[in-house]
């Protein structure tokens, strides 16, 4: 290129550049006009207002001008309207849906776009805001490097099932905050913080002795703070090791307990006022590691935890004497200390390539306050004589012993066939000063199954288990224990698919034991037409029944009696969505719930309604549910309810 034509191209870029002018100036001088090229004198300007201006020249974006993330979303808001005929507390039980406006639930999504962002992946949904059970989570990372989260978890008016000796509610609130940084391959780090509280009405038997118990059934609060730490090191692709740490508390503060006997006919008596708080100290340390000698064909995995556990209670209660003002002194504070070892260890060989074989070992030692403890009080307890000896209340540890091992066989016969085949072996070993039990119980069985899938629209699962406790030196624990479970996928069409599942447990004891037996049978029909008709139908066949011989028939002269429950459940459902109707969507939800038994009820509800979409970004939506709720034995508990739900979808 010759030198003039170089300087006036530097000339042009400096202009359109806005360079300064006198570059130019000083260079062209030193150089003859250019040529010009011949046949373009027409395309020149004709004047320099014709000439292009700086302002219409391309321009490349400027790194900073790009986006940051890419951002998406939705948020969900609606209003509710609730009309309840009947019994509003069994409503509450079931749902306890408020009224008025409500956040429904929102999600946010980022990506990032440019190197220089904080971070490359941020997520984050809510849901139930202001209603029984809400979620929020959220969780940042740095792809290969950290990771952050947060998650906080309400589940309030929480029931037992329909027949409880008891009424169970508790509101429980769990915060949930960790994060973790993997600095490189080999090394990562994981911490971890929760926090649970949780209160209610009644609380599970914490003690039974002989025919009495004490328990309680009344208000209480939990609190508890956990912190756990991991560090995983990984030398190579076929071995890594992770050491855990942890620490927590446990309190429980306004719990109110009561006495009484399972003999039949003896009633439930309230000390007159207990006031008890328990705290719990827990250290836990623990490590597991992977070595695999020969990558894919040996292998072997184990672990150990240890957890030390200190429990303080801190107790002032009136004397139990029914009808008087009585205040004599009856617990006083009682400090147990206890440990927990868990160890495991599997072994893992593929020979050849269709067959493997795993084998594990498990162990368990829980001491608690292995010395027995005794607290004195000022006269003799109301429940002393023939339950325990008088003038004191005693308090010790259980001392646990667990053994187990289990061996399973997989063989690929076929591409299709695979089958497995084990064995399991356990030994328990209880020891109680306090009951005078030193006794062993064993556990041991086989279980076999198969996977089978002749094609791509056929599948076939089955397995089933057997287990037979003793205790050799009484039979009051002996049981036996069968279960077998299969289910079968079959995928007629592409658009339509058919499952069916059976799952049955036999448990069956032997004198003053308990005899359960439980069948269940779900089938599901799912018809997927295109993406805007979807169909799923199915029934849920489930039936239980116990029996309980002889139940802590003394001290004499109580007679043996027989508790039992008997119940079948049939559970219907039909889900449609439909949005052939552009811009319009319909859905509805159908669900019948029969139980028939000791406790009978009937359960009815059907949801559904229309959306409109209003552009690409907003839609509009009603929905009507109707339930009913039926006892059949009893009409104390039976409501009807409406609820309306007018809700606005923003998409983004």
């Amino acid at each position: 290129m010759s030198r003039p034509i170089l300087i006036l191209m530097l000339c042009v870029s400096g202009f359109v550049g806005r360079a300064p002018a006198a570059t130019c100036a000083q260079e062209a001088p030193d150089s003859p006009p250019p040529e010009e090229p011949v046949g373009v004198e027409d395309e020149k300007p004709s004047s320099e207002t014709d000439a292009p201006s700086s302002d219409d020249s391309p321009k490349l974006p400027a790194e900073n001008e790009e986006p940051t993330f890419d951002w998406s979303g939705e948020v969900r808001l609606g209003w509710r309207e609730v009309r309840v005929n009947g019994s509003e507390d069994q409503f509450d039980a079931d749902l306890n849906l408020d009224r008025g406006f409500r956040i429904l639930g929102t999600e946010l999504e980022a990506f990032a776009r440019r190197k220089d962002a904080p971070f490359d992946h941020l997520r984050a949904r809510s849901s139930g805001i202001d209603d029984p059970f809400a979620l929020a989570e959220i969780e940042i990372e740095r792809f290969d490097l950290w990771t952050t989260r947060a998650r906080w978890q309400k589940s309030d008016n929480l029931f037992g099932s329909v027949g409880e000796f008891h009424p169970y509610h508790s509101k429980r609130h769990l915060l949930d905050i960790g994060g973790g940084w993997t600095p490189n391959d080999a090394w990562s780090f994981d911490l971890d913080y929760r926090h649970q509280q949780r209160a209610g009405s009644s609380r599970p038997t914490r003690q039974v002795v002989g025919s009495a118990f004490i328990g309680g059934v009344a208000p209480f609060h939990e609190r508890s703070h956990d912190i756990d730490l991991a560090i995983g090191f990984v030398p190579s692709e076929h071995t890594s090791f992770h050491l855990t740490g942890g620490w927590g508390t446990e309190s429980r503060d306004d719990v109110r307990y009561f006495s009484g006997d399972l003999s039949p006919g003896a009633p439930l008596q309230p000390i007159e006022r207990f006031d008890a708080e328990e705290h719990n100290q827990t250290t836990r340390l623990g490590g597991r590691g992977k070595l695999s000698p020969i990558p894919d064909e040996l292998w072997i995995e184990g672990g150990i935890q240890y957890a030390y556990i200190r429990r303080d209670i801190d107790a002032e209660a009136q004397r139990l004497d029914f009808g008087s003002d009585a205040s004599d002194q009856l617990f006083e504070d009682v400090s147990l200390e206890g440990s927990r070892v868990d160890a495991d260890v599997e072994l893992g060989l593929r020979p050849v390539e269709p067959l493997t074989w795993l084998t594990s070992y498990r162990r368990r030692v829980a001491v608690e306050d292995d010395d027995l403890r005794s607290v004195q009080i000022s006269r003799d307890p109301p429940f002393s004589g023939a339950i325990m000896p008088s003038g004191f209340v005693a308090f010790n540890g259980v001392t646990t012993r667990l053994n187990a091992i289990a061996s399973e066989l997989d063989w690929q016969m076929l591409d299709e066939l695979a089958v497995r085949a084990g064995y399991q072996y356990g030994e328990d070993h209880i020891k109680s000063g306090l009951a005078g039990i030193d006794q062993k119980v064993y556990h041991h069985g086989p279980s076999t199954g198969l996977t089978w899938r002749p094609n791509r629209r056929w599948r076939f699962d089955g397995d089933y288990r057997a287990l037979d406790t003793t205790q050799p030196l009484t039979e009051a624990s002996s049981a036996d224990t069968d279960r077998f479970r299969a289910r079968a996928e079959w995928l007629a069409l592409d658009e339509l698919s058919l499952s069916v599942s059976f799952d049955r447990t036999d448990r069956r004891q032997n004198t003053s034991a308990l005899d359960t037996r439980s069948e269940a049978f779900n089938g599901t029909v799912s018809w997927t037409a295109d993406e805007d008709t979807q169909v799923s139908a199915g029934v849920t066949w489930r039936q239980i029944r116990s029996r309980t011989r002889a139940l802590y028939a003394t001290p004499p002269p109580a007679a043996p009696f027989v508790v039992g429950y008997d119940g079948e459940e049939v559970v219907t459902h039909l889900d449609i969505v439909y949005d052939r109707l552009d811009p319009v969507s319909l859905t509805l939800d159908f669900t019948h719930v029969r139980l028939a038994g000791d406790f009978p009820y009937d359960l009815l509800d059907i949801a559904g309604g229309p959306s409109y979409a209003l552009d690409a970004s907003w839609r509009l939506g009603l929905e009507y549910r109707y339930r009913r709720y039926n006892e059949r034995s009893a009409t104390a508990n039976d409501y009807d309810a409406e609820i309306w739900l007018a809700t606005l979808v923003w998409t983004f």
